[in-house]
């Protein structure tokens, strides 16, 4: 009975240490909230948890995504346009962390997707899977703050002050290379000082409810 007993926990002891080679960051549905316009990135991430290089295989479960919504997916080496049945991840060294990004353009559509990949050890001796689960949300009050936001901001043509939604955070000015020209962490009254830009287009982009919106401005 004794000898039965050492086997029944040897057996498992082995399923869990090969259950643990893939540690996953957030086990367990992960909830995502974008923006009305994107790409808002959502990843998920795992580490290698044994001594050895590890390649792993994943595949696509489930997928219930919005019709109107642009939908890409990366791994460690490759990204593609659409929501792919599988492929393999570039080697992972030990305690490497790596994951799957998916990146969504929810172009002013309210709605829900909910995405599942299992990811397993494709040449490990056992093949325990581990699931990715995504459940990512636009709500309809977003995407009434996207008009409100939009219509808010101006004059454009600017010529010295450019009205931006009360309540904008983290401003930032670019110019149509993508360089920074300055940061406005708040701002008061809605009111970005632009008489000392050059005569020109920069994209300004801020946050309002945590949500990013950039805009094209033409000074005058």
């Amino acid at each position: 009975m004794k000898k039965g007993f050492l086997s029944i926990l040897s057996v498992l002891f082995i399923c869990v240490a090969f259950a643990q080679d893939i540690k996953l960051t957030h086990p367990g549905t992960n909830e995502f909230t974008i923006g009305p316009d994107g790409p808002d990135d959502c990843p998920l991430y795992f580490t290698n948890n044994t001594p050895n290089p590890m390649v792993v295989s994943y595949r696509r479960v489930f997928a219930d995504a919005p019709s109107g919504w642009i939908i890409t997916i990366c791994d460690n080496v490759n990204c593609y346009g659409e929501l792919i049945v599988g492929d393999t991840f570039a080697t992972i060294q030990p305690n490497e962390k790596a994951g799957l990004k998916i990146s969504f353009m929810a172009m002013k559509k309210a709605d829900t997707a909910v995405i599942q990949y299992e990811i397993w050890n494709k040449y490990g001796s056992s093949q325990v899977k581990d699931t990715l689960s995504w459940r990512v949300y636009l709500p309809f009050s977003h995407t009434t703050d996207a008009k409100y936001v939009v219509e808010t901001v101006g004059p454009n043509p600017v010529f010295d002050v450019l009205n931006l939604p009360l309540n904008a955070s983290n401003v930032a000015v670019y110019d149509l290379q993508g360089k920074l020209v300055s940061t406005v962490n708040q701002i008061e009254n809605g009111k970005l000082n632009f008489a000392n830009y050059s005569a020109g287009t920069y994209v300004v982009a801020f946050k309002v409810n945590n949500v990013l919106y950039k805009n094209q401005i033409l000074k005058k």
